[in-house]
C-alpha cells in the first residue's frame, strides 16, 4: 500500500496540476473499465456458443450460461480493479508539442 501511495504522490507531483492529475486519474480508470468490458464481451460470445453445446448434454441452457456469466462478471470485476492500481502506478506521462497530458498505459 505504501509503494502505491508512493507512485501516487510521485505523478501527483509530476504533473504539477490538480486538473491534470484528475484527467490522468479519470484517463486511467476508463482505460481499465474499458478493456474489462471488451474482454467480457468476448468471453460472452465465447460462452454463447458453447451453451448450445451444454445443452445437448441434458443440462438448462439458460441456468448454465447465467452461472458462468456470472462467474465471468465477477472475475471482471476484480481484473478492472487491478488494472486500475497497474495503470495509476505504472503508465508513463508526457506532454505533446501543444502542451496536451498524454499517457501511455503498460
Amino acid at each position: 500500500m505504501s509503494q502505491f501511495n508512493k507512485q501516487l504522490k510521485e505523478k501527483e507531483v509530476a504533473l504539477k496540476n490538480e486538473y491534470f492529475y484528475l484527467r490522468f486519474a479519470q484517463k486511467s480508470i476508463l482505460k481499465a473499465i474499458n478493456s474489462g468490458w471488451i474482454n467480457q464481451v468476448d468471453n460472452l460470445q465465447q460462452l454463447k456458443g458453447s451453451v448450445n453445446n451444454r445443452q445437448s448434454g441434458q443440462r438448462n441452457a439458460i441456468f448454465e450460461y447465467h452461472k458462468s456469466a456470472l462467474d465471468s462478471f465477477e472475475s471482471m470485476n476484480y481484473k478492472i480493479k487491478g488494472n486500475i492500481i497497474r495503470n495509476l502506478c505504472q503508465s508513463m506521462i508526457t506532454y505533446d508539442e501543444d502542451g496536451d497530458l498524454v499517457i501511455h498505459f503498460p
